[in-house]
């Protein structure tokens, strides 16, 4: 009778910590996506790299790249944003809680950036919304 018992225990811990692994597996919290961005005659070709917690709600995406005017390079992209989110039925909202800027590479202004990204990706505070069904 102990040793079914000890079978029983063994065989739900073992499941559990199968399942505990497989969920990390699917859900690792981080994402990459590689992005181009076409405006008037320029062009930014950028890395987006998420890491974020679901179970806090916040999170960092990893912002590189160069900038291109006239196909000839003008400059580099290079910063970290924090923001958290909510979540709404039907919606998703962002908000942008610091802009680290890495200074020794990132050479161009806000001002040019401000032309190839969101708000959100630009100053604190600044919200974004993404509708889905």
């Amino acid at each position: 009778m102990l040793a079914c018992l000890t079978l029983l225990f063994l065989g739900v811990g073992l499941g559990h910590l199968f399942h505990l692994y497989t969920e990390k597996n699917r859900d690792p919290e981080k994402c990459t996506a590689p992005v181009i961005v076409f405006y008037n005659n320029t062009q930014a070709n950028l890395t987006l790299d998420f890491m974020y917690s679901l179970k806090k709600r916040t999170g960092v995406v990893s912002i590189s790249g160069t900038y291109y005017v006239d196909n000839k390079m003008s400059g580099v992209i290079r910063r970290d944003v924090s923001y958290v989110w909510s979540e709404n039925k039907d919606s998703t909202h962002f908000i942008s809680t610091d802009i680290n800027k890495v200074t020794r590479d990132e050479t161009l202004s806000d001002a040019v950036i401000e032309t190839v990204f969101t708000r959100f990706l630009c100053l604190s505070r600044e919200k974004y919304q993404l509708h889905h069904s």
